[in-house]
């Protein structure tokens, strides 16, 4: 997908598909960074709940507007996320 946008088959399914792939790396980064933590540290069953809960939501919101955003994007700004997620796949 990254390679046919960068080829310029920009079609719409592409760009759902890198939302997709941003929804993913939000969900990645939410538990990494914020209820891995939480997990190490041991905070406990509510505590933990009530993150998971709290960083779901969050979650979709971001994925929401990332997705938005990407579907109004132009050309130059696309590819400038296809590099970036490439980045991040190395």
């Amino acid at each position: 997908m990254l390679t046919a946008i960068e080829e310029g088959l920009d079609a719409p399914e592409h760009r759902e598909a890198i939302a997709g792939i941003a929804a993913r790396l939000i969900d990645a980064g939410m538990d990494y960074y914020f209820l891995r933590p939480l997990r190490l540290g041991k905070v406990g069953f509510v505590v933990e709940q009530s993150a998971g809960i709290a960083s779901a939501g969050a979650s979709r919101i971001l994925a929401t507007v990332t997705r938005n955003v990407l579907l109004r994007m132009n050309r130059t700004q696309l590819l400038a996320v296809c590099e970036h997620v490439r980045h991040l796949m190395e």
